[in-house]
């Protein structure tokens, strides 16, 4: 799997899961935790602000309820794809002030 990235927007994906279930059967790769920091920082960053517009994917209009709510999401899909993917560990971060 070097350089792969999972996508947790395609957890639901047929056949998503199954081909890194491949991958994983294939190479037998030890995994303890999937990380999805920027996204989890955006969850409770405040303030929210341009500079991070180019690290963080679900900036859509840049509205900062929004981008928290995006991030909110998509660290749901990154739990509900590390069940799928037999992990039990998401990690991420938050910034508190």
């Amino acid at each position: 799997m070097p350089g792969d990235h999972l996508d947790a927007w395609r957890g639901d994906e047929p056949g998503y899961v199954d081909s890194k279930l491949a991958v994983f059967e294939k190479y037998n790769p030890k995994v303890w935790a999937i990380s999805n920091h920027l996204k989890g920082q955006a969850v409770c960053d405040d303030p929210i602000d341009v500079r991070q517009e180019a690290i963080v994917t679900v900036w859509g209009d840049g509205d900062p309820e929004g981008v928290r709510t995006r991030a909110a999401e998509e660290m749901k899909h990154t739990a509900r794809l590390a069940k799928a993917l037999g992990v039990d560990t998401v990690t991420g971060f938050s910034i508190w002030q």
